[in-house]
């Protein structure tokens, strides 16, 4: 079998919709914005993600309210049966996610709390695993 890249449309559809957002002036000139990013891998799937974090009017990074925008790139595989046969299922998924949250900055207690919609493509090979 020969080796499936997973880099669909969507994915860069994705990444582009991030860039986009990202892009885009927060609603308060001074406010500066917090751009994200990392990743992560094992033995059986890899994590990306790219994102921005930017403070509403009147707020700032880490006190206040803010918008977020993270797109997010997702691979996985594992063992399994296919027709009675062993195969290795494999798995790539473009997401994105957007929303609003509040952050508190004290002394004590640095925290906050968010909520996001999100999307996610997920492409399964072999094909005939989906059914």
């Amino acid at each position: 079998m020969k080796p499936h890249r997973f880099l669909p449309v969507t994915l860069r559809r994705a990444w582009l919709a991030a860039l986009l957002c990202a892009g885009m002036p927060a609603q308060a000139q001074e406010a500066q914005q917090l751009f994200i990013g990392g990743s992560q891998g094992s033995s059986a799937g890899t994590y990306t993600y790219a994102g921005q974090i930017a403070p509403l009017e009147g707020a700032r990074v880490g006190q206040g309210w803010f918008r977020k925008t993270v797109a997010s790139w997702l691979t996985y595989r594992y063992d399994t049966d296919l027709a009675g046969l062993p195969v290795q299922a494999r798995a790539g998924a473009a997401g994105i996610e957007s929303g609003w949250g509040y952050a508190w900055d004290g002394e004590q207690l640095k925290a906050d709390v968010s909520l996001s919609l999100g999307l996610r493509h997920t492409r399964l090979r072999p094909d005939a695993l989906r059914a």
